[in-house]
């Protein structure tokens, strides 16, 4: 079965167009919902392996580089904070993709490095007797609390 998925998965990564991405976005974040990185490890390993520079420059051209980054983009999300290994992993692998000079390779890489800080940023936590905490308030230094 999962060589079965991988020729899929190789054809949609490798299909030089941008229509279709949202529905394969959408069915790859599907099949990541809720799931371990372990146990998706082998669709990951080749998610995050297609998206390489190395992978990138066999791509002849900037629309199959942007596919596989938008491919990647909604499992970013739906992996959230559980896939903290992966997310370093990707941000050494696509930094390359930032200095492209294609703009629509920027702005995808981009947009991956922006979901990337929103799944993996801890907001702080304010905590009794802070420096923030006047403590005339009672609703402050309560850490995010409605007043």
């Amino acid at each position: 079965a999962r060589a079965l998925c991988l020729r899929v998965v190789t054809a949609i990564s490798s299909a030089p167009e941008m229509e279709s991405v949202g529905v394969w976005s959408s069915a790859l974040r599907f099949s990541v919902f809720d799931r371990h990185p372990v146990r998706i490890k082998w669709l990951l390993t080749f998610l995050f392996d297609n998206v390489s520079p190395a992978a990138t420059q066999e791509a002849s051209t900037s629309v199959i580089t942007c596919r596989r980054l938008s491919l990647l983009k909604p499992i970013l999300n739906e992996l959230s904070w559980r896939g903290c290994p992966l997310h370093r992993q990707l941000l050494h692998d696509i930094l390359p993709l930032l200095g492209s000079s294609y703009t629509q390779i920027r702005e995808c890489a981009a947009s991956c490095f922006a979901a990337l800080s929103r799944v993996s940023w801890a907001p702080p936590w304010k905590e009794e007797g802070s420096l923030h905490s006047s403590g005339d308030d009672k609703s402050e230094g309560r850490g995010w609390e409605a007043p």
